[in-house]
């Protein structure tokens, strides 16, 4: 039986204070960079395909998603645009004209900012203590966000108050697991990341 299980749901007040606490880091977040594994789980295959990459982040509305292996792609958002690049294509979306894009842009930017835990529009949040890890489970409310992923954990080291993993789960079974790691915060990006 995990600690998860056994130390149940936190009461209201405490989850409060864990999220405030989360918050109050991001806030201080000006820019983030970090190494990622991404393990996809799908059903359908016996092993899972894992990618690994760099993800750099400012609070500029501005965020790469470079993976690195086992083939480079990359989503660069912007402001208001989302750039696709990899070997076959360079494409620019405008996010007023995409409300799909729009709303995965968002998704992203709040995970970066560690927002979802405030957004009471969109999820049902629990948060769980597991030894020196706080574990945030989101459950969407709104269709849309459902279509996306039926629930997301995300984990949140005690010490540094800040998002070092997370698990996606799809309505098919299928799961995404990623992994921060190296992460380095507040220092200079380079602008043409960008």
């Amino acid at each position: 039986m995990s600690n998860v299980a056994a130390l149940g749901q936190r009461p209201v007040s405490e989850v409060k204070q864990m999220v405030e606490q989360i918050n109050q880091t991001a806030a201080t977040i000006h820019t983030l960079s970090c190494d990622f594994t991404q393990t996809k789980v799908i059903r359908l295959l016996k092993e899972p395909i894992v990618s690994k990459g760099h993800f750099s982040y400012t609070d500029r509305e501005q965020l790469r998603w470079e993976y690195k292996q086992p083939y480079p792609y990359c989503l660069i958002i912007n402001g208001q645009h989302i750039r696709i690049v990899s070997d076959s294509q360079n494409q620019t979306i405008d996010m007023e004209r995409s409300s799909v894009a729009k709303r995965i842009a968002q998704l992203i930017m709040k995970g970066a900012k560690g927002k979802f835990l405030d957004d009471q529009q969109n999820f049902a949040v629990e948060m769980y203590v597991e030894g020196n890890v706080w574990k945030a489970v989101l459950t969407p409310k709104q269709n849309k966000m459902k279509r996306l992923f039926v629930k997301a954990d995300i984990v949140f080291d005690t010490k540094q108050q800040m998002m070092t993993g997370m698990t996606l789960y799809e309505k098919s079974g299928d799961k995404t697991v990623i992994t921060l790691s190296n992460i380095r915060k507040n220092i200079a990006l380079d602008a043409s990341l960008f």
